[in-house]
């Protein structure tokens, strides 16, 4: 695993609390792998997002705000895209 990229823990669930909703990804999971049912429903840990999807993420919000714009007829100023991502 790349050291920049560490899982993000959440909190741990409780059987009873799993027991009451189940979806057919919970069941697929639990069916391909046990190990990895319990690291992601039980325990709570949750992979991280990748590179790609922060920088694809980054480049629809940029052109959603361009767009926006210019279809108020409004100039898009650089200052207000950079508040955006502080």
């Amino acid at each position: 695993m790349n050291a920049a990229i560490q899982p993000v823990p959440t909190q741990p669930r409780s059987i009873a609390d799993l027991v009451t909703s189940v979806s057919a990804s919970r069941l697929s999971t639990w069916q391909r792998c046990r190990l990895q049912f319990h690291f992601r429903y039980v325990k709570g840990i949750k992979k991280p997002s990748s590179p790609a999807l922060h920088v694809g993420s980054t480049v629809h919000t940029v052109l959603q705000q361009w767009y926006l714009a210019r279809w108020r007829k409004a100039f898009l100023e650089p200052e207000a895209l950079k508040e955006m991502f502080l």
